[in-house]
């Protein structure tokens, strides 16, 4: 069986959702992007908007898994001002080069998908295997169930185990005859 690790960042509780919903359909392990400065209230709100459209980094905590102990890391966020999250960002930045395969996934309330999906795989260094949006508005409404259901699949359905290929496995024992 595949070990997969679904990490996120939540601003509002709308990637939280997302993110728990999928670890539930990938049997996955879960990491949260925590942050050192609180983004609540109005000036947590404007200083989001402008690190991402600044392409700014947040100060994010110490990850408590390491992402290349799995054969999949799905990593996702909110979108902010049509761009990629600083948290999501600096994790991004933290661990390229570390995870063997990624699938992204964004919440947003408006648009900005090709932009943020490119961001990401710039800052992971590698493209996805598989890429989901879901609006915040059908998160909360439960319309987006499908759509996170499909991506999983999608996910289990690209991802094998890595396993040695039969040249790279031990010889069988000889027998004694």
């Amino acid at each position: 069986m595949s070990k997969i690790l679904v990490v996120y960042y939540s601003r509002s509780g709308t990637a939280q959702a997302v993110s728990i919903e999928l670890a539930k359909e990938l049997g996955a392990d879960v990491e949260v992007i925590s942050e050192k400065r609180s983004r609540k209230g109005f000036f947590g709100f404007m200083r989001s908007g402008y690190e991402a459209t600044t392409e700014k980094s947040a100060c994010i905590g110490a990850s408590v898994r390491n992402p290349a102990l799995y054969d999949v890391v799905v990593i996702g966020g909110p979108t902010w001002n049509g761009s990629l999250s600083s948290p999501v960002r600096a994790y991004l930045e933290r661990h390229q080069g570390f995870c063997k395969r990624l699938a992204f996934f964004r919440t947003c309330g408006g648009n900005g998908e090709d932009r943020v999906f490119a961001q990401m795989a710039e800052e992971a260094g590698k493209q996805p295997i598989a890429t989901l949006t879901a609006r915040q508005a059908d998160v909360e409404s439960g319309a987006a169930k499908p759509a996170i259901i499909a991506f999983a699949k999608q996910v289990r359905g690209l991802v094998t185990p890595l396993v040695p290929r039969i040249s790279e496995r031990p010889p069988l024992a000889a027998s004694l005859n």
